[in-house]
């Protein structure tokens, strides 16, 4: 068998195009049970992203190409219902979608940091291995936690406080990273401004709080995630993967272990009313680990 329909199997698809648009950043290899229709005397010009491995042939799986004054995008993957909850074939359609639509991947965004804790340099790393983020601006009101912020990313502006930095029209999207009482209404004046907004976990302390972000969020047309630092680790999306598939049958019972054996901390993470108590490191290990 050459190309066409290819029969349900496990199909392990590589990056055969890395400098393009809907490819760049993406998985190495995207791996689907799934039927594959795979392409073969493409027109040209054409860009083959990606391809698979079937009796010894490389044969095209997804591809891009002109079409008069359009474009074209073209995946043979997706039959398989369950295709559609791998993140990295997510990310291949929006990317693929938006591509065929004209929707050029913007060459830079800038982000701005809404405080600058114990995770500050975690995200700071982050941003700096992406291509196309920019940290450009942070905003503290500890001048120690400003002097640690600009040690990592020495070319950011220090906006003096809210306002200065919901202000600056070169801050795309505000990363939110104080204490979590605060993240639901720092989270809606962000919104309110127009900022794109990415919230430390746990996302806010209350469900009225989060269907008003998800509200705002959805009629400005704007982008609202929370940062789960679990969720795309390998091993907690090792366990999504095997609980979906049902071969542990119904999931009743979990334990999962979260911490260390120090003596607690003394400052906001072990005030409740603050924190959100175990809804802040308990519960996100809990619906990772649990949820497909």
């Amino acid at each position: 068998m050459g190309g066409g329909r290819l029969p349900r199997a496990e199909i392990l698809s590589h990056v055969a195009t890395r400098g393009h648009d809907i490819t760049r950043r993406l998985a190495g290899e995207i791996v689907l049970e799934d039927t594959c229709f795979a392409q073969e005397g493409l027109a040209q010009p054409c860009e083959v992203l990606l391809t698979t491995t079937w009796r010894s042939r490389e044969l095209p799986v997804a591809y891009a190409r002109p079409a008069g004054r359009g474009r074209i995008f073209y995946c043979g993957l997706g039959e398989a219902d369950a295709s559609y909850a791998a993140p990295s074939f997510q990310e291949l359609l929006y990317r693929g979608l938006r591509h065929a639509a004209g929707r050029d991947e913007a060459t830079s965004i800038g982000l701005g940091m809404l405080g600058f804790g114990a995770i500050g340099k975690e995200h700071t790393s982050a941003i700096a291995r992406v291509p196309g983020l920019e940290l450009r601006a942070v905003c503290d009101r500890n001048p120690e936690r400003v002097a640690a912020a600009l040690g990592e990313a020495p070319d950011a502006r220090v906006a003096a406080d809210l306002d200065g930095l919901l202000s600056r029209p070169e801050i795309d999207a505000i990363v939110i990273s104080t204490p979590p009482n605060t993240h639901g209404p720092l989270a809606l004046l962000a919104l309110e401004a127009g900022k794109h907004v990415v919230v430390e976990k746990p996302f806010c302390l209350t469900g009225d709080e989060a269907d008003q972000l998800v509200e705002v969020a959805g009629a400005a047309g704007l982008t609202l995630t929370v940062y789960q630092s679990r969720r795309w680790d390998a091993d907690f999306l090792a366990l999504q993967q095997i609980i979906s598939t049902g071969v542990l049958g119904d999931v009743f019972h979990l334990e999962a272990f979260v911490g260390g054996f120090q003596h607690p901390c003394h400052l906001w993470h072990s005030d409740a009313a603050v924190s959100g108590g175990s809804y802040s490191t308990g519960a996100p290990t809990i619906w990772t680990g649990s949820c497909s």
